[in-house]
């Protein structure tokens, strides 16, 4: 079957005295027929080559449901009289919201996704909220992948639809403390939240509560765990402001407690009489201070962090606080008691593996008994565990099911690259323990590095498929995201953003060195800004990958950021940098994966694109692929496949999603073993 080929036609650029020509600038245009028609023919083409693969495609797909337990529930959560869970059950591709009476079988269902999403490609839950009374509950649906959600209120117990169906919101929402009134954000054209406004239950009727006109910033609302306040947060990359209003009169206007300022992000918790603040105002890695709600002047500080502690989160009940904290690149807890309005007694949660990852576990009560959290490994299945406050017992309510999974088989280390600058960045490796370190297995690469966001090394049971024919996997943890603290995450962008990409370079020359991987065998993987990062990546060090996998990548860099009626673009100024300015639009020039293929052998390429995506468009990794096509010195494959019925995330249904895995896994197992079993 012949390659496709998009068609070039000139497009002159020009910005800050550079000038070129972008020859597939016209795959934007989705009107254009031609557009879908190149599109179908990439996946046309991406299904003919697969073909051959889709025995393997179908033996990954029956492995990967083998180790999905299809009927199971959530650990339930006591609201009032009732217990709320959620449940999946074998054949159907997405959850059932539910409820019960505690001690009792019988349930009421209260949101069925499955019949949401019938007759739907996609379906995706956004807002799922209960209100204070129990008798509401606010949810809201996005069918297409576009994360434009509409909203609507069903009367528990009588699944009576209250007539509210408001589109264009983003998935936020918060009650009234009588349940009187709701509160939810909208989104503009260009997809940004930027008004909140207020309804009452009972009659419709949308007042407009606050609008943010900076195009740099993002609006959200909730409710407080207290169910004193409604806080309407607004924030852009690097700076926020937060508003609030009491629960209990909800139609009076909103009151700024922190105001923005540049380069200063805080986070705001209400806590009874006072406020809680975590933020980075005269300390890089975050300090946490409490004001009375009444005197906000009147600081004391609580908690300040330091080279090696990052503060990233806190979690507030009445009479604790919960700090989500990162020591030396790993999370720990940390709970402080309060008493007569004075923190007391620390004590850290103690973990028990070399790597492992931590997150809060949904808690929603404001004076429950105890903190729950999440915790996995990459070969610890993810357990709910709820830890007594009091009593200081640790309760394993549930550990995720993992049929055909035997734990003693694989083993996950943590290992250390160096950076060209001397900085030592980690890595999480998971191998079966039988593997042989000499350089002879295929291994697979994972990174992101970009939004402070860390690479948290959890479990994916996924990846047995891989292991168990004998590769090898790892996590690096660059320069970009926060896994050693704030500045890891501001050595990683703007004017610094190479070292992003040098680091995962050093992260792979690493692991060839010391006999985990072979050039010849080592595929890399990232999606949205981990497909930059392998791209930028694949241009700069080519001959140390055999392939490459990049989902939904963001790779048009130039283009897409000198767009500002894009989503994102002006908010993405505070991550990359404005390209008006020279010194940052040189730097994306330097980088951006589709202004710097060049005409040389590159890896093998599996690319995917999401149609609807409003986070990375379409075109991105359609004029990226279209471009390397024309280049004569590479000779390897390169698939790329959109997903015309979805967005940012791939399918939403979880037996869709496991065929979408299947297929990129069949790739890289026959280009790592040179084999179809």
């Amino acid at each position: 079957m012949l390659k496709p080929s998009a068609e070039k036609r000139t497009h002159a650029i020009k910005h800050l005295g550079h000038e070129w020509t972008d020859s597939f600038f016209w795959l934007r245009d989705i009107k254009d027929p031609k557009v879908m028609e190149y599109l179908k023919a990439e996946n046309a083409h991406f299904e003919a080559h697969m073909a051959p693969l889709k025995p393997l495609q179908d033996q990954v797909f029956e492995e990967l449901k083998s180790r999905v337990a299809e009927d199971d529930d959530s650990v339930p959560v006591r609201l009032g009289d009732w217990e709320y869970f959620s449940r999946v059950s074998k054949g159907n591709q997405y959850r059932e919201y539910c409820r019960k009476k505690p001690g009792s079988h019988a349930c009421e269902v209260i949101l069925d996704l499955n019949l949401i999403a019938k007759g739907a490609e996609y379906c995706s839950l956004g807002a799922y909220q209960i209100s204070p009374c129990c008798r509401y509950v606010a949810y809201s649906i996005d069918l297409d992948g576009s994360e434009n959600f509409t909203l609507k209120i069903l009367e528990l117990g009588t699944s009576r639809d209250l007539g509210v169906a408001i589109a264009s919101t983003n998935g936020d929402v918060a009650w009234s403390a009588d349940s009187q009134h709701l509160f939810y954000a909208v989104v503009d054209k260009s997809l940004r939240p930027f008004q909140v406004y207020r309804t009452e239950v009972a009659t419709v009727n949308p007042q407009l509560v606050y609008e943010e006109k900076d195009g740099r910033f993002f609006v959200g609302v909730e409710l407080s765990k207290d169910k004193t306040s409604i806080m309407i947060d607004t924030h852009a990359a690097e700076s926020t402001e937060t508003w609030v209003i009491d629960a209990t009169r909800p139609i009076e206007k909103p009151r700024l407690i922190s105001p923005r300022r540049e380069k200063i992000e805080t986070t705001v918790w209400s806590h009874g009489s006072r406020f809680y603040f975590l933020t980075n105002d005269g300390c890089t890695n975050f300090k946490l201070y409490r004001s009375p709600k009444n005197d906000l002047a009147n600081q004391t500080e609580v908690l300040r962090g330091n080279d090696e502690l990052f503060l990233v989160n806190i979690d507030v009940f009445k009479n604790h606080l919960v700090v989500l904290e990162r020591l030396k690149g790993l999370p720990r807890l940390r709970l402080i008691s309060i008493q007569d309005m004075k923190e007391t007694d620390t004590t850290w949660i103690a973990m028990n593996e070399e790597v492992y990852t931590l997150s809060d576990g949904g808690n929603v009560v404001w004076d429950a008994p105890h903190f729950r959290y999440q915790y996995s490994s990459p070969t610890t299945p993810p357990q709910v565990i709820d830890y007594d406050f009091t009593t200081q017992a640790k309760t394993v309510k549930k550990e995720q099911p993992v049929p055909n999974y035997n734990r003693e088989l694989y083993v996950a280390k943590r290992v250390f690259a160096k950076a060209s600058d001397g900085v030592e960045i980690p890595i999480s490796v998971i191998t079966r323990k039988d593997y042989v370190q000499d350089g002879s297995r295929p291994f697979v690469l994972y990174g992101y590095g970009s939004y402070g966001m860390p690479t948290n090394p959890g479990f994916n049971a996924n990846l047995f498929s891989l292991l168990d024919r004998g590769f090898g996997y790892a996590m690096a943890h660059i320069r970009g995201g926060s896994d050693l603290g704030r500045q890891w995450y501001l050595d990683g962008k703007f004017e610094k953003k190479m070292t992003t990409f040098t680091d995962f370079i050093a992260c792979a020359e690493s692991l060839i060195q010391n006999k985990w991987a072979h050039p010849k065998k080592l595929s890399i993987r990232g999606g949205s800004a981990g497909g930059l990062l392998v791209g930028a990546c694949m241009n700069l060090r080519p001959d140390l990958y055999q392939n490459v996998v990049a989902h939904v990548p963001f790779v048009d860099v130039l283009n897409t950021m000198l767009d500002t009626t894009l989503p994102l673009t002006l908010i993405e100024y505070d991550e990359w940098g404005n390209p008006n300015d020279p010194k940052y639009f040189a730097k994306m020039q330097e980088y951006s994966p589709y202004d710097n293929v060049e005409d040389k052998a590159y890896p093998n390429l599996f690319v995917t694109a999401g149609l609807n995506d409003p986070r990375v468009t379409y075109w991105e990794p359609a004029k990226w692929v279209a471009k390397i096509r024309t280049l004569t010195q590479h000779k390897n494959e390169v698939l790329f496949k959109t997903h015309l019925g979805a967005g940012h995330g791939g399918s939403s249904g979880r037996y869709s999603r496991l065929q979408e895995i299947a297929e990129e896994f069949a790739f890289l197992i026959k280009q790592g073993l040179g084999t179809s079993r």
